[in-house]
């Protein structure tokens, strides 16, 4: 098939993961659906139009969209490096790193799921103004066993200036006691890993996951920073975290 024609179908799966994919981009970027519609437009190749309320029915999964709309969406991703296809690759990271016990890593999952401040060594003064190493996200779908990470990171501190931030984008899988996450820069493309681990009752404080991160930064160094994680929600995840790492 030629490159510029248009797919001739996509299945639900596929719709269902550009429409999560198109989710993630409005949220990380901070659009609504007008400035979505717009981006996408100019993105095509084939100067193709998709109407507004069309994109707001295929984003909300209310009606069943056009494979012409549908690919128009599946290129801009591509051409943003959001892949729809990030599923399979969390699915083949599971299977290779996570759990034998799926169930297990999908128990693990949900209990993980949600916002997170990410703390970087030395505690007290890692940056410029005060802000966090990172905010996270982890974002659980059901049944699967593993997590979608979106990330904005600080700079570490610099002389002068503020903090700059950085997006990556990844997944997060589950082995024994310990949480391995693999990332992507969205700016570079290089990649993140961490290796974090429960600390139990006995952590520190609000520490609900602990270990190192190990990365590459704007300026070609390499880094290994000890961090931690603390939850960024009303409701303290402890007790559902030692059910599941029981």
């Amino acid at each position: 098939m030629n490159e510029s024609a248009a797919r001739e179908a996509f299945d639900q799966k596929e719709r269902a993961r550009i429409r999560r994919s198109l989710r993630r981009y409005m949220e990380e970027h901070r659009v609504g659906t007008p400035t979505l519609q717009r981006r996408i437009e100019e993105a095509d190749a084939r100067r193709r139009e998709l109407p507004l309320s069309t994109l707001q029915r295929f984003v909300a999964g209310t009606h069943r969209t056009s494979d012409s709309y549908v690919d128009m969406c599946a290129r801009f991703l591509e051409g943003v490096g959001v892949s729809a296809a990030a599923e399979n690759i969390g699915e083949a990271l599971a299977g290779y790193f996570g759990d034998k016990d799926r169930q297990q890593a999908r128990t693990r999952a949900a209990v993980f799921a949600g916002a997170y401040v990410i703390h970087a060594e030395p505690w007290d003064r890692t940056h410029a103004g005060g802000a966090p190493y990172a905010d996270a996200r982890f974002d659980h779908e059901p049944e699967k066993p593993y997590l979608a990470v979106a990330e904005e990171t600080h700079d570490m501190q610099r002389q002068g200036g503020l903090p700059r931030r950085h997006r990556y984008e990844g997944t997060l899988v589950f082995s024994g006691h310990y949480v391995h996450g693999f990332l992507r820069s969205c700016l570079t493309r290089q990649p993140k890993t961490y290796t974090l681990r429960y600390p139990g009752p006995a952590g520190t404080g609000s520490t609900l996951l602990e270990g190192a991160v190990l990365y590459t930064d704007t300026e070609n160094e390499i880094r290994q920073l000890a961090v931690r994680l603390t939850g960024n929600k009303s409701e303290p995840l402890s007790v559902k975290a030692d059910e599941a790492l029981s």
